[in-house]
């Protein structure tokens, strides 16, 4: 058996989007990221770690060692790519989340069944 070398080589396109400030669903997402790390004390997906252990500070051998905050992400679907997304083709992946109409696709994205809690590392 002979080990082989592979590279991924990928593009990705971002489409631009303007200031989240002017998103109606922005308080979904605020208020979702907030419910998430600073209510419920959420951890890094990868991790584990939480602001709580952030703020107590980190031993230099813990994975998360230099991390400074916890960040909400969107898990399903990107925000900047949210406009060009079919609901119906979300909606047929994820039956269990009950999506039936664009709106109900975009409030989903931005609250807490739509984000994925990470450090800042």
């Amino acid at each position: 058996m002979a080990d082989l070398n592979r590279t991924l080589k990928e593009s990705v396109h971002y489409p631009e989007h303007g200031p989240r400030a002017e998103d109606s669903h922005y308080k979904i997402f605020n208020a979702a990221r907030h419910h998430l790390i600073d209510v419920l004390g959420a951890g890094c997906w990868i991790c584990g770690v939480t602001k709580t252990q952030i703020a107590a500070g980190l031993s230099a051998d813990h994975p998360a060692f230099g991390a400074t905050a916890m960040e909400a992400h969107h898990n399903i679907a990107e925000f900047s790519a949210l406009p060009e997304i079919d609901w119906q083709k979300v909606s047929a992946d994820f039956p269990q989340l009950g999506i039936h109409s664009d709106e109900e696709f975009l409030c989903m994205a931005e609250s807490e069944g739509g984000l994925l809690i990470l450090c800042s590392i």
